[in-house]
């Protein structure tokens, strides 16, 4: 809250990277959506998606490992998954996936982090494997 200033005591939150962008991811996915289903609002919504990037381009600006950034991914395309009442084991590559909801979950992650963190997450994965 504004002006409130802290207190010795006081709890501190410490959130993720991973956290950080999973909800950043989220958020774009939901703005996303309204300016789909909502044509006629889209004139107001820009300004939050640059806020959001902009928010994206700050987390990011420290460096982070090809692993890290493909776990972060991973992380992300999880989340869009369990949005669509699906579930996968702990630990899933879902850029190993045949089946065409965890590959669009896939896609939507690396199209999130790519949007977000100017990261390519596909190149990432080749110097990984490579």
């Amino acid at each position: 809250m504004s002006g409130e200033t802290e207190r010795p005591g006081d709890p501190v939150i410490v959130i993720s990277r991973e956290m950080k962008m999973l909800a950043l991811g989220f958020a774009m996915a939901v703005v996303t959506k309204e300016l789909e289903t909502r044509p006629k609002d889209a004139k107001r919504l820009p300004w939050l998606v640059e806020a959001l990037s902009a928010v994206a381009q700050e987390i990011a600006s420290d460096q982070q490992t090809p692993e890290q950034i493909v776990r972060g991914a991973r992380s992300l395309a999880r989340v869009y998954y369990e949005m669509m009442g699906c579930a996968v084991p702990a630990g899933y590559k879902f850029e190993t996936a045949t089946h065409p909801q965890e590959r669009l979950c896939w896609q939507m992650a690396c199209y999130a982090y790519e949007r977000l963190t100017d990261t390519e997450v596909e190149g990432c994965l080749m110097e990984i494997y490579d």
